[in-house]
C-alpha cells in the first residue's frame, strides 16, 4: 500500500467515525453542521472521506461532539473501519429536537 492509499483510509476512517457519532446523536448532517458553524457540503465532504481535513475542522467537530480530539479520533489509523466504535460513555451528544421542520440530509 502506498502513501495516497494510506491517506485515503484514515480519510475514509474519520469520516465514518464523525458519521457513527452524528448518527448516534440523532442529527442530520446539516444540524450538525449548523450547530458547529461549518457549511453542510463541507461536513459532507468529511464525512464521505472526500476532504483531507484539518485540525481547526477536526477541533470544531470535537466540540460539537462534547469530546477531546483523541477521543474524536479513536480507533482511526488502528487498520480497521473505525467508524463502527460505538458512541463514547458519558459523552454528551447533541440531540435531535422533535421538529417536524428540521430537515432531513
Amino acid at each position: 500500500m502506498n502513501n495516497n492509499d494510506d491517506i485515503h483510509s484514515l480519510r475514509i476512517q474519520f469520516g465514518n467515525r464523525c458519521r457513527t457519532l452524528r448518527h448516534a446523536a440523532g442529527v442530520s448532517q446539516l444540524e450538525f453542521a449548523t450547530l458547529i458553524g461549518m457549511d453542510r457540503s463541507y461536513y459532507a465532504s468529511i464525512e464521505t472521506g472526500v476532504r483531507n481535513v484539518t485540525l481547526q475542522s477536526m477541533a470544531k467537530i470535537a466540540g460539537g461532539f462534547h469530546v477531546s480530539l483523541s477521543q474524536l479520533l479513536a480507533g482511526v489509523g488502528c487498520g480497521h473501519d473505525s467508524g463502527n466504535l460505538a458512541p463514547l460513555p458519558g459523552a454528551e451528544m447533541p440531540v435531535r429536537q422533535n421538529d417536524e421542520t428540521s430537515p432531513e440530509i
